[in-house]
């Protein structure tokens, strides 16, 4: 009887298994239909996909800035299509947030996502003013794209007028509590592209504008002025060296610290290389190294975070800074999981710095959370 049996429970096992074979093959060729036309639907709506090989083949930053920023501005537009007022608002940050989480995933993207972000910005922001109100700004602006989008519209709300109280206008156009910081910086570049001749004698005036903010919201300006010129590439570039003596002439420490933060940063387009920011660093004040040093690590990110424990560093106090800003950013905002984060933490050479840098990826990790949460 057990001979006789064993074929049949065979025979039903191959059936069964045939079976499972073919439902797997089902189901993968639905996932591959519904990923080909979900993946279809999304360049449709986010046309800056085939548009990219082109920008990254294109020489210099600067370019491939500018090919992105016509990307963004086309795809923005054909997503809004003949909307206007807060419905087309609505339709772009749909875009720039679906443009956030493409650059998740291409780390070319996200490191050039938030200056080409920015002429998009100025285009809703002038538009807005011609309507005579004022942007929707996205809810909150720490992750890159969202951010440089969100320094836009203050820009280009205030484009056409220059000579604009900022005081009398914070209130109103930055009237969205979540967004505020970075209204406040929009404005901080505004004040700067707003000087006659571009040149480094005239932050002075921009950021002396700064201080008519209310509150604490003059050091979000303060760090829009020396964010636009560090990226400012007109007339001609600020060189790395010319920027160190305006954050070594600073009129008060907040100054100082907010102008060193940004010497380094990745999108700046001055003559400085990345393996050179430390020596500069160096250069500043005891408290100006840190904000400076922390800037780098923003610029090499968290998968390069070994590069913190270098001597050139200087000491653990910097070394740590470093490893925040590596951390900080690509982890709060989601560009790097935490466990890529974590296990490039181990290339760390000293014990004590891979502690202090796996505690930074919880940190920052738990305050991604948080935000979320409270977004939602």
């Amino acid at each position: 009887m057990h001979c006789a049996c064993r074929p049949s429970t065979t025979l039903g096992t191959m059936k069964r298994t045939s079976t499972q074979i073919i439902l797997g093959i089902l189901l993968l060729a639905a996932c591959v239909a519904g990923g080909f036309l979900a993946t279809n639907a999304f360049q449709k709506t986010v046309p800056i996909v085939p548009g990219l090989q082109g920008c990254w083949r294109l020489d210099g930053s600067a370019r491939q800035v500018a090919c992105l920023s016509e990307e963004f501005r086309s795809g923005a537009e054909e997503s809004a299509g003949d909307t206007t007022g807060r419905e087309r608002d609505t339709a772009v940050i749909a875009y720039v947030r679906r443009a956030e989480k493409l650059a998740a995933g291409d780390s070319r993207l996200a490191g050039t996502c938030h200056p080409a972000m920015h002429q998009l910005g100025r285009d809703e922001g002038s538009r807005a003013a011609a309507e005579e109100r004022v942007p929707t700004y996205p809810g909150g602006s720490t992750q890159l794209c969202t951010a440089g989008y969100t320094h836009g519209l203050s820009e280009g709300y205030l484009e056409d007028t220059p000579d604009a109280d900022v005081a009398a206008v914070f209130p109103k156009l930055c009237h969205e509590t979540a967004s505020r910081g970075g209204c406040a910086h929009g404005i901080g570049h505004a004040l700067l592209r707003a000087q006659p001749g571009g040149s480094v004698d005239s932050s002075t005036a921009a950021l002396d504008r700064c201080g008519a903010l209310p509150d604490a919201w003059p050091s979000d300006c303060l760090d829009g002025v020396y964010m636009e010129l560090a990226m400012r590439t007109r007339p001609e570039p600020v060189p790395v060296a010319d920027y160190a003596k305006v954050c070594g002439a600073a009129a008060d420490v907040d100054r100082e610290l907010s102008c060193w933060g940004y010497l380094g940063l990745s999108l700046t387009s001055n003559d400085v290389a990345t393996e050179d920011v430390p020596g500069w660093c160096a250069k500043a004040s005891v408290p100006g190294q840190f904000p400076c040093i922390e800037g780098y690590g923003r610029d090499i990110g968290a998968k390069e975070v070994s590069r913190c424990g270098e001597r050139g560093i200087g000491r653990a106090a910097l070394q740590q800074r470093c490893i925040d800003g590596a951390i900080g950013l690509q982890v709060g905002s989601g560009h790097v999981s935490d466990d890529e984060a974590s296990s490039a933490c181990d290339d760390l050479d000293a014990a004590a710095l891979v502690k202090y840098c796996r505690s930074a990826v919880e940190r920052y990790a738990a305050g991604r959370a948080g935000t979320a949460s409270a977004v939602a």
